[in-house]
This record gives C-alpha cells, structure tokens and sequence, in this order.
C-alpha cells in the first residue's frame, strides 16, 4: 500500500509543476519527459481578468468578514479557449456548489444573526511570482478588515533556483502579516490539492509560525480519485465541453464539497 501511495503521490507531485530542487537532479530522461508533459495540464490556467468575488447574504446582523485567497479551484472566471465556460471555482458544475460558496453557506448556517461577508480573490499571480509581487494590490481586500483569512494557494508555485523554497515561505509568512492588522484574524491554510510534500511542508511550517490553522486538502485525490472531476461518477456537469486535461484535474462537486467541509472543521467560529 505504501508503495501505490508513494507512487500516486509523485504524479501529484509532478501535476501541480512544483518542483524541488533535490527531485530535479535525480530525474531521468524518463521521468523528465513525463514532468514536461503532466506540467502542460495546468499552465492555460489562471490567464483571465482577475476581479473581486463578492459574497453578501446582506442581513442586518454583525459582519462577520472573510477573505479568500485563492487560485482557479476558489475562482476561474471564462476561458473558452480551454473550454471553461463559467464563472466560478474550477470544476464544480454550478457556482452554488464550488467550495467558496458550500463554506459561505455553513458558516451563514454557523451564525444565523451574524451579516456574512465574503471576497473571494484569485491570487494565482503570486503563486507565480512571490519573489516579486507587489502586495499594494490588495489594499482594498486589507480595508476590508477580514475576521477570516482562507489562504487556498500553493498548487502553481514552481519552485528553482532563484525561487527557493526558503523564498515562499517567507513571502508566504509575510502574505499573512500583510493581513493580520488585529489579533482576533483568524487564518487557515490548505495544503495543496496536488499533493506536493515540499509545499505542504513549507505551508505547515508557516501555518506553524503565524498561528495559522491548516487544512490538509492534499489527502482526499490520494485516499479517493473521485475528488477529481474526471474521475467523480456521478458528475452532473458537462465534461465533454472541457478542450484540456488540465479542468478534470481540479475537484469536482465531491471533491469541492470535502474541502468546504474540511476547511469548515478547521474554522472556529
């Protein structure tokens, strides 16, 4: 078993195009060929206009106010050159049933006579360059002055020789410090969906540091395959329309709804 894992866990691994430093050198021209083609799944992603979701169930009752942080699995907007032709997380088949809004409705059910607040942001640009991102562009979901900070990103960070490993965790760290403008924040990490042991380490460790709770979404493909989209069995989107590979990698409406629930779990309300 322990073996089947291990191997199941390094196509993951491959999949979200992260790579360590000491796994690249061991490579051979096999499994090279094999990563440049597992890493073409993912990189038509995330190339649309990025905007802030808002979510508002507009009562009259004290906000209760939550940032998402995430990338296309909280919020891909329409790309019809990959077949995406939504406007929500990838690849639930409607919005009401991406995570983003499973988890606004548990925690509006959590807190009935609370006004539940929600600014859903794909941050898929910091994923990609951390080492230069300029944190000035999200003042305005600072100002907000979130109560919750869900930080649902580490699936298309690539990791080399000028972005190390010790250079996200310390943008990552500094991502949350950038938000932590009171000491109530609460703040919840997912490790990645794509399983990846050097990113959940190194997003454990900052969970550690910062006071962070941790959502461990990476063990729900590797302990079930239908929290794919393409593998889930009784999908009721269309999967005919997708024109990539790379859609059916993200959580379906199985795979959404148990991260709703675990990122629930790890929230205290």
């Amino acid at each position: 078993m322990k073996i089947v894992i291990a191997a199941f866990s390094l196509f993951l691994f491959l999949v979200t195009g992260v790579c360590h430093e000491t796994y690249q050198k061991r490579q051979t021209p096999d499994q090279a060929e094999k990563q440049d083609t597992l890493s073409e799944l993912l990189k038509d992603f995330n190339h649309v206009d990025v905007s802030v979701v808002p979510l508002d169930n507009q009562k009259k009752g004290t906000p209760y106010r939550i940032v998402v942080l995430g990338n296309s699995l909280s919020h891909h907007g329409r790309a019809e050159q990959i077949g995406w032709n939504y406007d929500h997380g990838m690849a639930a088949s409607a919005p009401s049933r991406d995570y983003v809004h499973l988890l606004f409705g548990m925690i509006e059910k959590a807190l009935p006579e609370r006004r539940i607040q929600m600014l859903v942001y794909n941050i898929a640009d910091f994923e990609r360059n951390f080492d230069t991102f300029d944190f000035k562009q999200l003042a305005s979901l600072k100002k907000f002055n979130p109560d919750l900070l869900v930080m649902q990103i580490g699936e298309n960070v690539v990791i080399d020789e000028h972005k190390t490993l010790e250079l996200f965790e310390k943008q990552y760290r500094k991502l949350i410090s950038y938000f932590k403008t009171k000491n109530k924040l609460s703040v919840v990490c997912t490790t990645p969906f794509f399983f990846s042991e050097p990113m959940n380490d190194a997003i454990t460790k900052v969970a550690e540091q910062t006071g962070a709770r941790v959502a461990d979404i990476s063990s729900l493909t590797i302990e079930d395959p239908e929290n794919f989209a393409k593998d889930e069995r009784d999908y009721p989107g269309d999967r005919s329309v997708w024109k990539v590979d790379g859609i059916g990698m993200h959580p379906g409406d199985k795979g959404m709804e148990n991260i709703a629930r675990i990122l629930f779990e790890n929230i205290a309300l």
